[in-house]
C-alpha cells in the first residue's frame, strides 16, 4: 500500500508531468523592416513533442504584406508539408502529417518569407489551428503571435533653424541612435527642390549626423537643410532646418567693414551674365560658379586696379540648367572679401 509520502511523490510527479505538457508553444517572430523589402518570419516550436500532425491557419493583412514561401522548413517537416494563400480570407494555411512523429524541442519548424510593401503588421494564428500527436490525440498548444515592424530608424533629435552672421560658420545636427548612415540635403527653392550635399567648398560632414557650413555667403539666406538617416535599406526624413543669414550685424563684425556691393544681370539667364561690384580697395578679382553643394565648378581670375564700380562678363553657356551660386572674392594685400548672389541658368 502506498505511504503517505510515497503519495505526495507521485502528486507532485504527476503535476509537473501536467504543467509541462501544458507549455507546448508555437509563436511567430517579430522583424523590423521596410516597404521593398523581403522579410522572414520564424514559427518556432517549444516542447512539441511526439506530433503526428499539424494545421495552422497564419493571418495578415495583404496591403502590408505579399506571402511568398515557406523557408528553411526543418527536416523533420520537410516530408508531408504543404502550404497554400487564401486570399479570400487573408491567410496563409500550413498542413503536415507524417507515419514518422516529430519532437520539436525548442527550434525553428519553418520562415515564413514575405515582401513587404508599406507600414507594419501583424501576423498572427487564426482560429482552427490543431496539433496532435502519433496517437491523433489534440496537444495543448499556447499560440504566440508576431509582426513586421518599421525598420526606419528614429531620430530623437531633429535640426533646428539657427541664424548667422555672414561670413562666420554654422552647423546642423540630427541624432538618431538606429541610423548607421546619413545624407544632408540643401533646397534653394523652399523645398521645391533639393540637392543631395557632398564635402567640399562650403559643405564638410555631408554623409554624417552633423553638417558644418563654413564662411557663410548671403546668398546662402533662406536655404532650407534636412537629413535622410538610414539603416539599410530603410531611412527616414529629418525636419527642415533653415538657415537665416544676417547680413546686416556682419558690416560691424568683419573689421568694421561693409562688404563691397554686387549686382548679377540678367538673373534668370540664358548664356552671358554681367557681374557688377563696387570695390574700396584694389586688388585681384575671382568670380566662381558654384553648385548648390557649394563645389566649384568655374572660375575666372580678373585683375582690376580700379576703385569704386567695375563690370565683368561671363559666358556661361557651357552650364546645364539649374540653380548656382555666383562668388566674387576680392583679394587684397589686406585680406579677402567676398560677396554671393544666387542665379538661375535658363
Amino acid at each position: 500500500m502506498m505511504n503517505r509520502y510515497s503519495w505526495i511523490l507521485f502528486t507532485l510527479f504527476f503535476i509537473n508531468t501536467s504543467l509541462t505538457a501544458q507549455n507546448a508553444t508555437l509563436s511567430i517572430g517579430t522583424e523590423k523592416s521596410c516597404a521593398g523589402q523581403e522579410v522572414l518570419l520564424t514559427i518556432n516550436g517549444v516542447d512539441l513533442l511526439n506530433v503526428g500532425a499539424l494545421t495552422l491557419f497564419i493571418n495578415f493583412d495583404p496591403a502590408a504584406l505579399t506571402f511568398v514561401s515557406l523557408e528553411n522548413i526543418d527536416p523533420q517537416f520537410s516530408e508531408g508539408i504543404s502550404y497554400n494563400y487564401m486570399p479570400e480570407g487573408s491567410l496563409v494555411g500550413v498542413a503536415w502529417s507524417n507515419v514518422v512523429a516529430a519532437s520539436v524541442p525548442d527550434s525553428k519548424l519553418f520562415d515564413m518569407k514575405f515582401q513587404v510593401n508599406e507600414g507594419s503588421c501583424p501576423v498572427t494564428f487564426a482560429s482552427g489551428c490543431e496539433v496532435v500527436n502519433s496517437s491523433f490525440q489534440p496537444i495543448a498548444v499556447n499560440y504566440a503571435n508576431g509582426a513586421v515592424e518599421p525598420g526606419n530608424p528614429v531620430i530623437s533629435t531633429q535640426p533646428q533653424s539657427i541664424t548667422v552672421i555672414a561670413g562666420k560658420n554654422a552647423s546642423f545636427q540630427v541624432i538618431s541612435p538606429d541610423a548607421s548612415g546619413y545624407q544632408w540635403e540643401q533646397s534653394m527653392d523652399n523645398g521645391m527642390t533639393w540637392n543631395a550635399l557632398t564635402d567640399g567648398g562650403f559643405f564638410s560632414g555631408s554623409q554624417s549626423n552633423q553638417l558644418s557650413i563654413t564662411e557663410i555667403p548671403v546668398a546662402f539666406n533662406d536655404y532650407q537643410f534636412r537629413c535622410f538617416a538610414g539603416y539599410e535599406n530603410c531611412f527616414t526624413i529629418s525636419d527642415i532646418a533653415i538657415l537665416e543669414v544676417d547680413s546686416a550685424t556682419a558690416i560691424t563684425d568683419v573689421e568694421g567693414s561693409k562688404p563691397f556691393f554686387l549686382s548679377i544681370w540678367p538673373n534668370p539667364f540664358n548664356k552671358n551674365l554681367t557681374v557688377e561690384c563696387n570695390f574700396t580697395e584694389v586688388g585681384t578679382v575671382y568670380i566662381k560658379i558654384l553648385s548648390p553643394a557649394g563645389q566649384e565648378i568655374f572660375t575666372e581670375k580678373k585683375e582690376t586696379g580700379i576703385r569704386g564700380t567695375v563690370q565683368f562678363s561671363l559666358n556661361l553657356v557651357q552650364l546645364p540648367v539649374g540653380m548656382y551660386i555666383c562668388l566674387v572674392e576680392l583679394h587684397t594685400s589686406t585680406g579677402i572679401t567676398a560677396n554671393a548672389k544666387k542665379i538661375i541658368k535658363e
